[in-house]
């Protein structure tokens, strides 16, 4: 597909009328109509502009065919990257499992699931949530604790983690 093929193809997927681009988005009737007939043999800026500018067609996909035809799309794949990053780090601090927290990333985007409808959809697989938020709170504390009450805390902790194994044994 070349550019003007591709740029008919996004003007059909506006699903506006000529009439209705012309007037709403200022280009050219004619120029329009011309274009859309084959007459024209380089896409107009006007309409490549109101294509990229107002219908977030790619400029990319437009001019070379590269990509997929939204910015949106390229936007999502940007969002998606950042959040299996965020994912990666978090998963490795978190209490839960890094597939528990991909199969409820992909319920949410293919399903199209709400937080309420992920902790019903998963909650025999989620940890118990007073234990989360006392250890949350916990945390908030800590951070926001000065360095020697956080030594303090640091060492309440160990003795207890000791004195846990002890009477484990």
């Amino acid at each position: 597909m070349n550019q003007i093929e591709r740029a008919q193809e996004a003007i059909r997927k506006t699903g506006l009328t000529y009439q209705s681009m012309a007037d709403e988005y200022g280009v050219n009737l004619g120029q329009i109509k011309h274009f859309m007939s084959g007459r024209l043999k380089k896409v107009p800026p006007e309409i490549a502009e109101v294509l990229v500018n107002k219908f977030n067609i790619s400029p990319y996909w437009l001019m070379e065919g590269s990509g997929p035809m939204l910015k949106i799309d390229v936007a999502m794949g940007k969002i998606k990257d950042a959040t299996n990053a965020v994912t990666d780090v978090v998963m490795h601090y978190a209490p839960f499992s890094r597939t528990l927290m991909t199969d409820m990333q992909e319920a949410a985007y293919h399903e199209k699931l709400e937080k309420d409808q992920l902790i019903e959809r998963f909650r025999d697989r989620l940890p118990k949530s007073e234990v989360v938020d006392r250890e949350m709170a916990l945390l908030d504390n800590y951070r926001v604790a000065t360095e020697i009450d956080k030594r303090t805390i640091e060492r309440t902790a160990a003795l207890a983690a000791s004195d846990a194994k002890s009477k484990k044994k």
